[in-house]
């Protein structure tokens, strides 16, 4: 029987073991790596797959015993990748069963059932891998390698494989077995990176993948960024020093790191062959990150002001502004990226992320996984299933930075002129932000300015917009600002502002209604009023306002209703008398001097109800026609805004129109409503006094709830009528003035 110790020998005990099974040039290597390893990992957990992995006699893989190798591939999952015991596990099985494909079914009695689940999907998408066809396109290949792979960690144990072999592969392959893993990392496995958000491990490999691919341009742009390098250093430094004073003068709450770096060798070289430049006309090649410690409630904000104040320090480039904070991309990746211009015109690309986004940019999902609180394997199912729709997204451009579905952004941040930044929705509009400034603001939002560039109100905003807002007093809210308004703040005020402005419209209505009444001394009786509505379509007081408001109704039509069913109500509730019937007049004869016979239509016998046209509203002289429109006839100016598409759409609707002569003296009531105090009182009596081409006759003032309620007889010509009332309605504190 094996004793405890056998079963479970000391970490030394069983360094000892394992380096007796390797030739003494590995010794150090293998010491460094297992050392490093035993910080991260429990090797206790990974007794049975070093030893079996060791004690196999498996042949050297590319010069190395595969006990090397696979510690060498392991350091990469731990440090790079952050994964555990559970993929470590896997890669010790795959030697000692590569060669076993027939006995791969059952798993051995000590090898974890997790990590034997995660070694027969590996074996199983290296060999359908390996097998692939060479009329595959290569996005066709990496559907394939995300489809065999049932785990993403299998796909991670496949880079680590790739990335250890180019690290070394001077010394482990020859020149053709170099090339062909750069071409196949390149095409394969590099956009499996991007998609995961492994960053730091997809620069190392275009970098790799370059060196043994294309070794004359790589070697060229390395020595050219050598040379520069002290020149370089010493501007960044330069840089540096401006941005911390910026930053220690406008005294930042939070606590930051500045790290500068110079582009990768494949950045620069991809830059000169798809723009076609010479290595010495880029001039962005270093970089600085700003990397901010900041709550998960403050990153956003932290990291907008953080660009504000380089931005204010340094003349940004807006086209080059990439927001993957409010628009996170789908593997977690999130920053701020600006190219802005710095001391002698120089670019320097500049990166603002807190030390979480930072952590996730340089390890991608599996530091998203620590973040989320995920510490072992077997608890990141849902982790893992996330990732593999990443890998899944179907690419949808040539743009690397494009090809990948994103997230719907969160927020919009425009800015003001003064540098405040301005949460927004997405898709807000000069509008939304004109409303987040002030309400008043908003509701005399005329236009504006993006980034110096007239703009009106339906403008949408982009992340780094500076916005400048145009107000007019004369501006309000209208029915159309709803369709433009995004932010629910936004819409909520206007629909505020459109409800009040109704119910003053309303309130207007009411009055014009008993006014109108009380002049033809007819009663008010609200129950009649009611059945005029409902003869009328309308169920109640407020849709019969909203009509007349929206124009599909006006107040004649119901007047004219109520006296019809008012009519027999008095004749039942009246006695009769005996006198000789009387024929009723009609409108016209009671008021002959009734605005319908002011205006003459041709073809039309007779007096007939119309209406002036609010879009031009219409005076005495103008040139004028009839449109019969559905709500009756209505008369227009030959120079109305809506002439040119009524004629376009409706000539055969035109009637010709004229002004009937009105010269002859006629007698007109003013009914006038001001504002009740003494100046405004003597400025209507003495313009009614002393008005051209009209006689006051008399005149009647009475004041009610700080209005005066007045009604004026004059004789004269309708035009001499027409100008008084005009007078009066320019005139301060007269707030309304009709004829009956």
């Amino acid at each position: 029987m094996c004793t405890e110790q056998e079963k479970h020998p000391s970490d030394a005990l069983f360094k000892e073991r394992l380096l007796a099974n390797l030739p003494p040039e590995e010794h150090q290597e293998f010491t460094a790596a297992l050392d490093l390893l035993s910080t991260k990992l429990s090797l206790r957990a990974l007794f049975y797959s070093l030893q079996l992995l060791s004690e196999g006699g498996y042949s050297k893989h590319y010069g190395m015993t595969a006990l090397s190798f696979c510690l060498q591939v392991a350091t990469i999952l731990t440090e790079d990748f952050r994964l555990s015991e559970t993929s470590v596990e896997a890669l010790f099985l795959y030697f000692p069963f590569v060669q076993q494909q027939n006995a791969i079914d059952s798993p051995p009695l000590k090898a974890s059932p997790e990590a034997f689940s995660l070694l027969q999907q590996l074996l199983t998408a290296q060999k359908i891998f390996s097998e692939k066809g060479k009329e595959a396109s290569d996005e066709e290949v990496r559907e394939l390698l995300v489809s065999s792979a049932g785990d993403v960690r299998v796909l991670l144990i496949m880079i680590a494989y790739r990335l250890f072999l180019l690290r070394n592969g001077k010394k482990l392959l020859s020149s053709d077995q170099a090339y062909k893993l750069g071409e196949e990392t390149s095409r394969f496995f590099i956009p499996l990176t991007h998609k995961l958000g492994l960053y730091a491990v997809k620069g190392e490999l275009e970098d790799l993948s370059l060196k043994f691919t294309q070794p004359t341009a790589f070697y060229e742009i390395k020595t050219k960024l050598g040379e520069k390098k002290v020149e370089r250093n010493n501007y960044m430094r330069r840089v540096v020093r401006l941005i911390e004073d910026r930053f220690d003068k406008a005294k930042v709450r939070w606590s930051y790191t500045i790290k500068s770096r110079t582009k990768s060798i494949f950045s620069v070289y991809n830059k000169m062959e798809k723009k076609g430049v010479a290595f010495d006309d880029i001039y962005d090649l270093a970089a600085l990150r700003i990397i901010i410690d900041a709550d998960k409630k403050e990153e956003e904000e932290a990291c907008w002001y953080f660009y504000s104040l380089v931005t204010d320090l340094f003349e940004p480039n807006p086209q080059r502004l990439r927001d993957w904070i409010s628009v996170p991309k789908q593997n977690g990746y999130q920053s701020l990226q600006i190219t802005v211009k710095g001391p002698d015109d120089k670019y320097v690309e500049v990166q603002i992320r807190t030390e979480e986004m930072d952590e996730v940019a340089e390890h991608g999902v599996a530091a998203h996984w620590r973040y989320k609180g995920l510490g072992r394997e077997t608890t990141i199912d849902s982790a893992l299933a996330h990732a593999r729709t990443l890998l899944e997204e179907k690419e949808t451009s040539s743009e690397e930075d494009a090809r990948f579905k994103m997230a719907k952004a969160k927020h919009t941040y425009a800015f003001t002129p003064m540098g405040k930044p301005i949460k927004l929705p997405p898709n807000a509009t000069l509008l939304d932000f004109a409303f987040a400034i002030h309400t008043n603001v908003g509701y005399h939002t005329k236009g504006g300015k993006i980034n110096g560039k007239n703009a009106s109100i339906r403008s949408v905003l982009k992340s780094g917009d500076t916005v400048e807002v145009i107000t007019d007093r004369n501006q309000s809210p209208n029915k159309d600002w709803l369709k433009i308004a995004v932010s629910s703040s936004a819409r909520n005020k206007i629909q505020r502002f459109l409800r009040e402005e109704r119910e003053g419209s309303f309130a207007e209505i009411r009055e014009q209604i008993e006014r109108r009444l009380k002049n033809r001394k007819i009663p008010l009786d609200e129950k009649i009023l009611v059945q005029s509505f409902n003869q009328l379509g309308y169920h109640d007081y407020n849709s019969f306002y909203t009509a007349v408001v929206e124009g599909k109704c006006d107040v004649s039509r119901l007047l004219e209703t109520y006296e019809a069913k008012l009519a027999p109500q008095e004749k039942i509730e009246s006695p009769s008398k005996e006198t000789s019937p009387q024929k009723k007049k009609t409108r016209a004869e009671e008021n002959p001097n009734a605005t319908d016979r002011s205006v003459a239509v041709e073809g039309v016998k007779g007096s007939i109800y119309y209406e002036l046209a609010k879009c031009c509203t219409p005076q005495y002289g103008d040139a004028i026609f009839a449109y019969p429109s559905r709500f009756g006839i209505r008369i227009h100016r030959y120079d109305c805004p809506n002439a040119k598409d009524i004629f376009q759409n409706f000539r055969s609707r035109v009637l010709p129109a004229h002004w009937k002569s009105l010269e002859d003296q006629t007698r007109t009531n003013l009914y006038i409503e001001a504002v009740d105090d003494t100046e405004t009182s003597g400025r209507v009596v003495s313009l009614c006094k002393l008005n051209e081409g009209t006689t006051l006759l008399s005149y009647n003032i009475k004041s009610s709830l700080g209005k005066i309620e007045a009604e004026f007889t004059f004789e004269g010509a309708l035009p001499a009528i027409n100008t008084l009332r005009n007078k009066l309605l320019s005139t301060k504190g007269v707030l309304s003035v009709s004829r009956a």
